[in-house]
């Protein structure tokens, strides 16, 4: 990357002083954490936020933590395991901050048993371009009474402004885990998945993971014993009339949803689709006529589905186009500066929708100095 400045401020004033220096001098700004989740991207200006690395503010009373911005996923989750204590949410990736996963939003399997990532969260503080510093909500459930700045800034990809720390919410550790693992075509899969959601029986995740155009898919179930209960019943979990392949339990069980997560870094591109489960064979049918290969895995309950691989501008928008009658959003969760350029971040979008996008953008950012992001998104 010739010709690009690394910096590494170490808490908001020195955000705050970078942020007002570009604005005027009007330098475009790239923010990253770790640099693990998209590619590098060629900037003037990089602002890393790794350098905010302050103590973790950790209430296991009110199971509330304040997090810098420069922490990562795994020293957090080591922090919080000695106190038994656990922040419930499985991003995709390796190596990621804290920081990087709010502000791509990205939410896990978990999503299904704990909430999407923006219902985890508190609050947090923003320093804008202009130098202000926002702190939104705070440190307690329910703290939030009209416009909710956090779950605004919780997907903006950097738009608004440097998220410099958040406060989210803890739970009990949970005392067992174990993940059922069916292999089988993806015919057979998505009909287990079926009788799973019919039988309502009470599991935290349910993946269909494969390579798309291939024959062999994995349907993987998680249950953890939560609120204290010692043993995970698996007995009462898994659907019933099909053999389960293989069963994992406690770190082996961790381990392969962890494993799991890193395979969404597969090419150099994830999109990440929101869908009804009525509509998941015709998402899945599109992408195997419109992306070449890849990997896909999608919730059995959450609405998230993600692709990960090799695609250009063309095949994302006609990608885009294809579903949006269907009104799934297609977001380019992971990508290149160029096709970040090309094609924006978001796709189908009511026109009210990214008209309100747009002004919220410019008010926050009117130098459009951050995260140079070509169409902000698709009408419908």
């Amino acid at each position: 990357m010739n010709g690009t400045r690394e910096i590494r401020p170490e808490d908001t004033s020195q955000v705050t002083l970078l942020l007002e220096s570009a604005t005027r001098e009007r330098r475009p700004v790239h923010i990253r954490g770790n640099g693990t989740w998209e590619p590098e991207r060629p900037a003037e200006l990089v602002l890393s936020t790794t350098g905010i690395r302050n103590p973790l503010d950790i209430d296991t009373s009110d199971l509330v933590a304040s997090v810098p911005a420069g922490t990562p996923l795994e020293v957090l989750d080591r922090e919080l395991e000695a106190l038994g204590v656990w922040f419930a949410a499985d991003p995709p990736g390796t190596g990621r901050t804290i920081g990087s996963v709010v502000a791509t939003g990205s939410s896990g399997p978990l999503a299904h048993g704990f909430g999407p990532l923006r219902d985890q969260l508190l609050g947090l503080t923003l320093v804008t371009p202009r130098g202000a510093v926002v702190t939104a909500g705070g440190r307690v459930v329910k703290n939030v009474a009209g416009f909710d700045l956090t779950r605004l800034a919780c997907g903006s990809f950097g738009s608004l402004g440097v998220i410099t720390s958040v406060n989210i919410r803890l739970r009990i550790r949970p005392a067992g885990d174990a993940t059922l693992v069916y292999r089988g075509t993806l015919p057979e899969l998505l009909e287990l998945a079926q009788e799973l959601r019919n039988s309502r029986r009470h599991v935290h995740a349910a993946e269909i993971t494969g390579a798309v155009g291939g024959d062999e898919w994995t349907l993987a179930v998680r249950i953890l014993g939560t609120g204290g209960a010692g043993k995970v019943s698996l007995e009462e979990s898994a659907p019933q009339g099909f053999s389960t392949e293989e069963t994992l339990t406690d770190k082996d069980s961790a381990d392969f949803w962890r494993v799991a997560g890193s395979t969404m870094c597969t090419g150099d591109t994830t999109l990440r689709l929101g869908f009804r489960w009525t509509q998941l064979r015709a998402v899945i049918q599109r992408i195997g006529q419109l992306l070449e290969g890849g990997i896909l895995s999608a919730s059995v309950f959450s609405g998230i589905a993600r692709w990960a691989g090799s695609t250009g501008a063309t095949r994302l928008e006609s990608l885009r186009e294809a579903l949006a009658p269907e009104t799934i959003p297609v977001t380019l969760e992971r990508g290149s500066i160029d096709l970040c350029a090309q094609a924006g971040r978001f796709g189908s979008c009511p026109a009210g929708a990214m008209k309100i996008a747009e002004r919220i953008i410019q008010d926050f950012d009117p130098s459009n100095i951050l995260n140079p992001r070509g169409p902000i998104a698709r009408g419908a």
